[in-house]
């Protein structure tokens, strides 16, 4: 058995890029289609193929999350508020609000780099202001 697919392995794509949403929602489709009438024929499918479209799914899940919660950051920059995201995201403003916090905290602590500590301490200021 092959070395199981990783969620950064599943698209080619230019080196430094990332996949799109829309590029692994895509993949994700085809892949489970050709699964699904394959066994709907009686064709055998291999445990590899299967986890390539599990890998696919965690791929695009991750990225529409952060692709999420960067549109709740620029929500919170323009003024919006708990209640305004937690309708436009169909979550209760405290789920939002804990979801957004916990991605905050996640974008710091694996990309230090790109979201620095200052960036956490602005994007933490802001979730407080839209509560008030």
């Amino acid at each position: 058995m092959s070395r199981p697919c990783q969620p950064e392995d599943i698209l080619d794509v230019e080196p430094g890029r990332s996949a799109t949403p829309l590029m692994l929602a895509t993949r994700a489709a085809d892949l489970g289609l050709d699964i699904a009438v394959r066994y709907a024929r009686g064709q055998r499918v291999d445990v590899d193929e299967v986890l390539e479209l599990l890998a696919t799914e965690v791929a695009a899940a991750r990225a529409a999350r952060r692709g999420l919660q960067t549109g709740v950051l620029r929500a919170l920059h323009a003024g919006a508020t708990w209640r305004q995201i937690g309708e436009a995201t169909a979550s209760s403003p405290a789920d939002a609000t804990a979801a957004f916090l916990t991605w905050v905290a996640e974008q710091h602590r694996h990309l230090p780099d790109l979201f620095t500590a200052v960036d956490e301490a602005h994007a933490c200021r802001l979730a407080e202001e839209a509560g008030r």
